[in-house]
């Protein structure tokens, strides 16, 4: 267990020293229009299910 907290130590503390170095990536978030409106869809179905439920 000494030896898996001491390699977890040593590479977080690697990447710690390493991390300005490295070029910063910037995050980018893909919107597509049809996952987002399919997804839109996929919930307003299971919101009606659940009403249609708890009304019985």
């Amino acid at each position: 267990m000494a030896a898996i907290t001491a390699a977890v130590a040593a590479y977080m503390e690697e990447e710690r020293h390493l991390r300005p170095l490295m070029p910063q990536r910037r995050s980018t978030v893909a919107s597509n229009s049809w996952s987002g409106s399919g997804r839109e869809e996929i919930m307003r179905m299971r919101m009606l299910w659940q009403r249609r439920i708890v009304s019985r």
